[in-house]
């Protein structure tokens, strides 16, 4: 059954459905608002497709002659992961008065379903935004395997990824607390209850 994002979410409360596709931080918090129950979330990467999903994106050519411009966009945002990490009832708040048309209790449940993807414990212990060598590889493997791409012709991981600009970061911006009341054990038992140790 093809169906657009919300239409699916709506055929899954309903029970039209027994599972649906979805990203854990956009339906995850709805459905939880709309049964008052979690959904039973699946994480890919526990069945073997474990890549990186999101990252800056930037051209060679352009961080090589605009390293500074580079590195204060990277600083900036990674402290405002850093701000949402530790004030999520603030950083909620913010976000509501700039986009009147969320819903602040579904946001405000957000956090924990963007915690647990986005701030897992590795995360938590090598810094937020700093790439992990090894799972850059797995990512350019998996991607080998799953469209038969030669290993010659596919990048090498020095060649798509860095750590420069985050590599001299404060640890406070690299490794924040939550605050409002939560705390990063919070964060832990999001992650083990949606996905496993």
């Amino acid at each position: 059954m093809s169906l657009k994002s919300e239409a699916r979410r709506t055929a899954l409360v309903a029970g039209q459905v027994d599972y649906t596709l979805g990203s854990i931080h956009v339906e995850g918090p709805v459905i939880e608002r709309e049964t008052g129950k979690e959904p039973n979330l699946l994480r890919w990467g526990k069945y073997g497709f474990n890549i990186y999903q999101n990252g800056l994106v930037c051209r060679k050519k352009y961080m090589e002659t605009h390293p500074e411009i580079v590195e204060g966009f990277t600083r900036a945002y990674v402290r405002g992961w850093s701000f949402y990490i530790e004030n999520p009832v603030e950083a909620v708040n913010i976000i509501a008065n700039m986009y009147p048309e969320l819903d602040k209790e579904t946001e405000q449940l957000a956090w924990k379903y963007v915690m647990s993807i986005r701030y897992p414990p590795k995360v938590a212990k090598d810094g937020k935004c700093v790439f992990d060598p090894e799972l850059v590889e797995e990512t350019i493997d998996t991607i080998h395997e799953a469209f038969d791409i030669p290993m010659e012709e596919l990048p090498k991981p020095e060649d798509i990824y860095t750590n420069e600009f985050v590599k001299d970061l404060p640890e406070e911006i690299l490794h924040p607390e939550p605050k409002d009341g939560y705390t990063y054990e919070d964060v832990l038992k999001a992650y083990e209850e949606f996905f496993g140790s």
